[in-house]
């Protein structure tokens, strides 16, 4: 007998922990010190709603912190995207929130202060943002020979129709928009088109530092939008190192009885490309979409009866498809991780041969495959990462049910084991 099946195994819901080695709060990253020294260990991982005041930083993960303020250090970064730099720089602190507001609005409170910038993009001209304590943005740029110099919008509530809006005059802002990309006429042409808005903003810097002079060229670039994202691209391959299947058949005209345990093994080729979206704003989290193909070949004897040896020949090709959840730090610290899936394998029927051998005769019968019939599966991944690299065992259990013959009904079960090797690219 022998049957070709060709599946597709839909793994949804797939939900991925990693379980950290690093302290609870921190990621790695540095601090330079006032007399420009660079130490290397672990800062303190806080979503801040304000630009930060004061960082806890760890020299080693069992180390007490020690906590810095802004006097004491220049500039920080974490590996997750969190860059800031000290500068000097006027605030102005006047309310600007619509309930704090009327028709006449007070003039501006200026206020000078050395704070920690949170940096958007830098180069021959660098953009920093700052949120204050009482949530106003702030947007400066700085050049090497001037700034950083604060790009103000005027608001004010006015009466129009009767009704009291928001107005603003964008005046001032791209005044000094106009001002900084002066020496790059193209640059210069889009500040006038540029609103007031982070991602906008940081366009224009790009684009003036790819595009604007021969010392351009651009050293760091962070997303602005309000979940700052992260794609990296992941490459898998491996083999599965045992598969099991486990099968019974009704008596099929008196000629076949109960199918034995069908144990095949061997190597199973096993590849896979994933993208991988890490939300800057939810460290530590990465929401992949993984195309996984495996190809399984098995080869096995089954005896029916005395007198007619038949073989069972099993070629499974399979394509599964992930859409999941996976925590990934992209660290240099060896961490452990297991996830587990579930969803429907969807198992398509080509064609099967069913012969039946005798010293008189050979008679042999082929029929066409069937639709597709839905089997439940599940999967369970354990492994550790280095940076980029990802080693892990993974496990699928599925549970096809389908008809082989009219009117028997042919029911399996298959474990198949895995050792993976994935490598993540930025």
């Amino acid at each position: 007998m022998r049957f070709s099946l060709l599946s597709f195994a839909c793994l949804t819901l797939v939900s991925v922990a990693q379980a950290q080695q690093l302290p609870a709060g921190y990621t790695e990253g540095y601090i330079i010190d006032n007399a420009g020294t660079k130490v290397t260990g672990l800062v303190e991982n806080t979503r801040w709603q304000q630009n930060p005041r004061q960082v806890y930083f760890k020299t080693a993960p069992d180390a007490q912190p020690v906590v810095y303020r802004v006097g004491q250090v220049v500039e920080f970064r974490t590996v997750e995207g969190e860059f800031y730099r000290r500068r000097g720089v006027t605030v102005d602190v006047a309310e600007n929130r619509p309930g704090f507001m009327d028709v006449n609005a007070p003039p501006s409170q200026i206020e000078r202060d050395s704070v920690w910038l949170d940096v958007y993009a830098e180069g021959k001209l660098t953009l920093y943002y700052l949120r204050d304590a009482r949530n106003k943005d702030h947007f400066y740029l700085e050049k090497a020979d001037q700034g950083p110099a604060e790009m103000v919008v005027n608001r004010s509530l006015r009466e129009i129709n009767g009704r009291r809006v928001q107005a603003e005059d964008n005046t001032t802002y791209k005044r000094i928009l106009q001002e900084f990309t002066a020496d790059c006429a193209q640059a210069s042409t889009r500040a006038a088109q540029t609103p007031f808005e982070a991602r906008a903003l940081q366009k224009l810097v790009q684009y003036y530092n790819e595009w604007c002079g021969t010392q351009s060229a651009t050293t760091y670039v962070r997303s602005a939008d309000t979940y700052r994202t992260r794609v990296k691209v992941g490459a898998t391959v491996g083999g599965g190192l045992t598969r099991l299947g486990f099968s019974t058949n009704p008596n099929f005209k008196n000629a076949y009885e109960n199918l034995a345990s069908i144990h095949p093994t061997g190597l199973t080729p096993v590849g896979g490309l994933g993208l991988y979206v890490q939300p800057t704003r939810r460290r530590n989290q990465v929401y992949r979409i993984e195309l996984q193909y495996q190809r399984l070949r098995a080869d096995a004897d089954v005896s029916y009866f005395v007198g007619v040896d038949d073989r069972l020949y099993a070629r499974h090709e399979q394509l599964s498809l992930s859409v999941g959840y996976r925590q990934l730090l992209g660290s240099s610290v060896t961490q452990p991780f297991w996830g587990v899936g579930a969803g429907l394998a969807s198992l398509f029927r080509r064609s099967y041969t069913v012969e039946y051998i005798d010293s008189r005769q050979k008679r042999s019968v082929t029929l066409l495959g069937a639709p597709a019939v839905l089997a439940p599966a599940a999967q369970l991944e354990i492994g550790v990462q280095r940076g980029n690299f990802a080693l892990s065992l993974r496990g699928e259990y599925v549970y096809p049910k389908q008809d082989l013959l009219p009117p028997p009904t042919y029911r399996s079960t298959a474990f198949t084991t895995g050792l993976l090797v994935t490598a993540f690219f930025k």
